[in-house]
């Protein structure tokens, strides 16, 4: 699934990113936990909207569309947000590489 591949890239990054000394380890991990528990989320929204629309499509008249929709919708919103985060990502990890020393 497209969430796993960019989950597994966003944490590889941020785990193999070199770590300034004025950050601490405790503040380190605290973004780590924040950005996964932003891909755990979309990665849940996925799967919801996934099961009811594989419920719609086995027996229609017992899944609401309008909730469907909206499901399938915020799913893919949190997709384009999580790959708009990747991209500000390499792009701003681009930039620093980029600088001159």
């Amino acid at each position: 699934m497209a969430i796993e591949s960019i989950q597994n890239q966003v944490l590889t990054a941020i785990e193999n990113a070199p770590t300034s000394s004025k950050a601490t380890q405790t503040q380190a991990k605290s973004f780590t936990d924040l950005v996964g528990g932003a891909l755990e989320g979309a990665l849940e929204k996925q799967k919801i909207a996934e099961n009811m629309s594989i419920q719609a499509t086995q027996d229609p008249s017992s899944v609401n569309m309008q909730d469907l929709i909206t499901a399938v919708s915020e799913a893919e919103l949190q997709l384009q947000t999580m790959v708009s985060l990747r991209d500000k990502t390499v792009q701003a990890y681009t930039k620093i590489m980029d600088m001159p020393i």
